[in-house]
């Protein structure tokens, strides 16, 4: 009777279908799990997860495979160490043999193993010898031979020879010989010497000679000397950068703040530096972000993305703020302290997707750190 599902590749009828379903959590590539054949070998006979869920939060995958009856164990693993359920998304697995469901879950820590199928088969008996007696000889003797002898020789003679002998070889040698040489002598040669040669000399020469040469010099050059020397040139380069500044302002390197959340400089100086505490992106793929996720209220608002990779998808590695301004395109320091209402400006090192045109940094500037809505 129908049950409603279709099988579009049975397995022979000596095998077993194995089919594992998941569906992701907000981490997807933190998941990886693999079936192993318990009988003997302890070979993965199928695995999926990590890169293959790549940018697939959330989603079913499907996986199956044809295998003996056996003794089999599946094992998920999670790489954060909380599952795939339920506090980072509703992910879930089922496995199901010969299409009855032996294992699900989703709620674990790291790591969980399922056992599920029949006891491994023993080792089958040699076939034992066979139990009959050969089959006897046969007593009956073996039937005559043809008893007609062979047909006796033909009795008709060969055929004889021809009695014609060959035709006779001609008895006259051919009486045609080569035509006699012509007696026409050859034509006599042309008469006509050639023609004389031109006896028309050249035109006379022309006689015009070229036209006599200008008689008027050139104008005399301007006797108008300059009214003045050339502005001499500067007689030191020109400097980017003020001649002067606060010699206390020191640049300063940031330190975590546990109260913000997020990098801070505890002193004011000419500059305000994260260095390598933003490098990485929340907990991306090979580059966990130290303090991750680095937003002011200590991450209740603006949390990182963790989908991904590190250095190959989007992510901020360090922002540096500086006193000054940009120049004719040209960020420069003034040596100065940072103070409110003075000029500064903000460099930023960061990675972006592909060619970065589809990316876009925003900068903000808060009057209050510890509000900045």
């Amino acid at each position: 009777e129908p049950t409603g599902e279709c099988e579009f590749n049975p397995c022979p009828d000596s095998l077993t279908r194995i089919e594992v379903d998941i569906i992701t959590d907000n981490y997807p590539t933190e998941t990886t799990w693999t079936v192993t054949d318990k009988c003997g070998s302890n070979e993965v006979i199928l695995s999926g997860g990590g890169n293959s869920y790549a940018n697939s939060p959330n989603s079913p995958f499907s996986q199956n495979i044809c295998a003996a009856e056996g003794e089999y164990e599946f094992t998920i693993n999670d790489t954060y160490g909380d599952g795939i359920c339920c506090s980072v998304g509703s992910g879930s697995y089922a496995v199901k043999y010969g299409g009855v469901e032996v294992a699900s879950g989703g709620q674990f820590s790291s790591t969980e193993t399922k056992s599920f199928g029949s006891t491994c088969p023993s080792p089958s008996d040699p076939t034992p010898p066979p139990t009959m007696p050969p089959t006897a000889s046969p007593t009956a003797s073996p039937t005559a031979g043809n008893t007609p002898p062979p047909t006796s020789s033909p009795t008709n003679p060969p055929t004889t020879p021809p009695t014609n002998p060959p035709t006779a070889p001609p008895t006259v040698p051919p009486t045609n010989t080569p035509t006699a040489s012509p007696t026409n002598p050859p034509t006599v040669p042309p008469t006509n010497i050639p023609t004389a040669p031109p006896t028309n000399l050249p035109t006379t020469p022309t006689t015009n000679s070229p036209t006599e040469s200008p008689t008027n010099p050139p104008t005399a050059p301007s006797t108008t000397p300059p009214t003045a020397p050339q502005t001499p040139a500067p007689t030191a380069p020109v400097t980017p950068t003020p001649t002067s500044g606060d010699a206390d302002a020191v640049a300063q390197e940031a330190a975590f703040d546990s109260g913000y959340g997020a990098p801070r400089c505890a002193n004011v100086g000419s500059s305000c530096d994260s260095l390598a505490l933003l490098n990485g992106r929340g907990i991306i793929t090979n580059g966990n972000e130290p303090n991750h996720s680095n937003t002011n209220k200590n991450g209740a608002v603006c949390n990182d993305g963790n989908s991904g990779t590190y250095q190959y998808d989007e992510s901020i590695e360090q922002i540096t703020v500086t006193a000054g301004d940009i120049i004719s395109g040209t960020p420069v320091p003034s040596g100065d302290f940072i103070v409110e209402g003075g000029r500064a400006f903000v460099t930023v090192d960061l990675w972006c997707w592909n060619t970065g045109s589809s990316d876009t940094a925003d900068i903000y500037i808060t009057s209050d750190a510890s509000s900045p809505d």
